[in-house]
């Protein structure tokens, strides 16, 4: 007898019953009594040695990291390590290549580590319900937005507000008297945050009456990971020599932002004087660079504290939410007025 006959007879989902049956919270009274009285009608025997594994790994929360080469989600990790290990819990870490499933990643942590619970570390946020089903513990979907075909229902999401985000970037970049900005974004097969982003900025320049040009908007193969700083230097170096009237790059992140200044500089450019950057995330790294960058801050310690205390009230078997954080343009050395428009 299967796991799965007892969700058909009941008429509930898979992790449902395996909830029910572990005892987890979340679930209704009525609904657990109910699965386990069918569960002992069908004589459903349990795997022992599972159970006893799982129990003894109930300490541990598992960190899916989709894009590991990220410099900000390494500032993420730290601090999640730190606020984990504070409630008495210990971290492990999955780190997620850019081009692969972080949906069967967790299958695999959940299988070898039985976590109490889950932090998604970006990610794509087109997943379906039947992606989440396969995730049986209660988890938190950490900078990935709540996605707007899915039902917030069914899962718990701690991100910034990128769309506002960007707008206040280009709306300082619109005040300095720039028009012909550019934005460096993820690669093409993006669908999550750097899809999202694009987005953005694509309606910030419409509302700051500025026409769109898709020669100015740049996003890479799938071959090589977005967010690093070889994939920003290239993009920003074509689109130099492609079309050397920019002004200002609007980067999709901090790396892509400090590889556009190098590739400028390569160029023979002088940000800001030539040509202004600005980034997204605050990682630390920005406020030693020379120059220093123009960046829209992420709050990471608030970021953090919400997505474990959302985490942890999950796991007392409170309903799932969706957070939305503001970030702060942080105004630096690396954007300026436009040349044609200084006084």
């Amino acid at each position: 007898m299967r796991i799965q006959d007892i969700a058909k007879a009941c008429g509930v989902g898979v992790t449902t019953v395996s909830r029910a049956l572990n005892d987890q919270p979340g679930i209704a009274a009525a609904t657990k009594r109910r699965i386990r009285e069918m569960a002992r009608t069908l004589d459903y025997q349990p795997n022992e040695h599972a159970r006893n594994l799982r129990a003894s790994n109930r300490v541990i929360i598992s960190l899916i990291v989709k894009g590991p080469t990220n410099p900000f989600f390494l500032e993420i990790q730290d601090l999640v390590d730190r606020d984990i290990r504070a409630r008495g819990y210990f971290l492990s870490v999955v780190r997620v290549p850019h081009a692969h499933d972080e949906v069967a990643a967790a299958k695999g942590a959940l299988a070898v580590t039985h976590p109490a619970a889950m932090i998604f570390l970006g990610g794509w946020f087109d997943r379906s319900p039947a992606d989440f089903a396969h995730v049986t513990v209660p988890s938190v979907l950490c900078t990935t937005p709540c996605a707007p075909h899915l039902d917030g229902a069914d899962y718990s999401s701690v991100a910034i507000d990128d769309k506002r985000g960007i707008a206040d970037v280009v709306t300082h970049l619109h005040a300095l008297g720039h028009r012909r900005i550019a934005f460096l974004g993820s690669d093409v097969a993006d669908r999550s945050v750097g899809h999202l982003r694009e987005q953005a900025f694509s309606a910030a320049l419409a509302e700051c009456g500025i026409p769109g040009d898709t020669t100015l908007v740049r996003r890479g193969d799938t071959q090589h990971e977005p967010y690093s700083y070889d994939y920003g230097y290239s993009l920003a170096h074509r689109l130099l020599v492609e079309r050397p009237d920019v002004t200002a790059i609007v980067a999709m992140t901090d790396a892509l932002a400090l590889a556009a200044i190098r590739a400028a500089t390569d160029l023979g450019r002088v940000v800001p004087d030539d040509l202004s950057v600005t980034g997204f995330d605050g990682i630390e790294i920005t406020r030693f660079t020379t120059p220093r960058l123009t960046t829209l801050v992420q709050p990471t310690e608030t970021i953090v504290s919400a997505t474990c205390d959302l985490l942890f009230s999950l796991m007392e078997g409170e309903e799932n939410r969706h957070i939305l954080i503001p970030g702060t343009l942080r105004v630096a050395e690396s954007s300026a007025r436009v040349k044609e428009c200084a006084s």
